[in-house]
């Protein structure tokens, strides 16, 4: 099971049997990697347009699917363009 700390979430934030976490809408989460995604969520995913910036510096803006970088995207290096 993946831990976030959800710092915020503009729209539906469902707990179901106090385990699930399901976001719907625009937020922000930090997993426990580190790693930072601000974007759009479905049914708990990373889902829509939205930016991911892992704790090295890459980051990765475009398309999510599922949880998943998918389709139209530009990865780099924080503050310095696409790689």
């Amino acid at each position: 099971m993946m831990q976030v700390l959800v710092e915020d979430a503009s729209e539906e934030l469902l707990i179901q049997n106090g385990a699930s976490l399901k976001l719907n809408g625009a937020g922000r989460l930090t997993l426990k990697s580190g790693a930072v995604y601000e974007g759009l969520f479905l049914d708990g995913s990373m889902h829509g347009q939205g930016k991911l910036v892992f704790p090295d510096g890459v980051e990765y803006e475009g398309d999510f699917k599922g949880g998943a970088m998918e389709g139209t995207g530009v990865r780099g290096l924080q503050g310095c363009g696409a790689l």
